[in-house]
């Protein structure tokens, strides 16, 4: 019975290994080392029903170990997306994607709000989800304000040469003779 609950503890160790547990849940991690420690002294000394107890608890703290490593993973993900999308927004907002395109922009900002909702409920994988949605969102809706913009300088622009040509037409007559008298006078 002692080594079927030690077989059982190997196996939640390798899922809360898996899980990374000894990086995301340090403290529960150290707990089950020294539980198994006491297990093992306990097979040693052949008191079978300590043994059993104490491998039957460090099977326990290893699987609290692993959904506690993989909640705090979570949350470290969530938490780094949540910051990309809000760098996103405030780019997307400085490109002026926020009037350009008020209702996508604003499909996005529902997006991160329904990941954040999901992060405060710690639903990190949902969370995770929303905000990768976001961030795409916000970071398409930022290109596509500095292309239209980029267009708009360029219209602008064009606008701006046309004038100057008339302008230019209109006083190539004008000027033309004292251009070829400070010509002759520089000379």
């Amino acid at each position: 019975r002692a080594l079927d609950a030690r077989q059982q503890a190997e196996d939640a160790r390798a899922v809360a290994e898996q899980a990374e547990a000894k990086q995301y849940a340090a403290t529960l991690y150290q707990q089950v080392t020294k539980t198994l420690q006491q297990a093992e002294q306990h097979l040693r000394a052949q008191r079978w029903n300590e043994a059993s107890q104490e491998f039957s608890r460090a099977r326990s703290l290893w699987s609290q170990a692993a959904h506690d490593a993989q909640q705090e993973k979570g949350r470290q993900t969530a938490s780094a997306i949540r910051q990309r999308v809000e760098v996103a927004r405030a780019a997307a907002e400085e490109a002026e994607a926020s009037t350009r395109f008020a209702q996508e922009f604003t499909r996005a900002q529902h997006l991160n709000e329904q990941g954040q909702q999901a992060e405060a409920q710690q639903n990190f994988a949902q969370a995770i989800s929303l905000y990768e949605q976001a961030l795409q969102q916000l970071l398409r809706l930022r290109r596509e304000a500095d292309i239209q913009a980029a267009r708009e300088e360029t219209e602008t622009a064009r606008r701006q040469m046309s004038v100057a040509k008339e302008q230019a037409t209109a006083l190539k007559q004008w000027a033309k003779t004292p251009w070829e008298a400070a010509q002759k006078h520089e000379a």
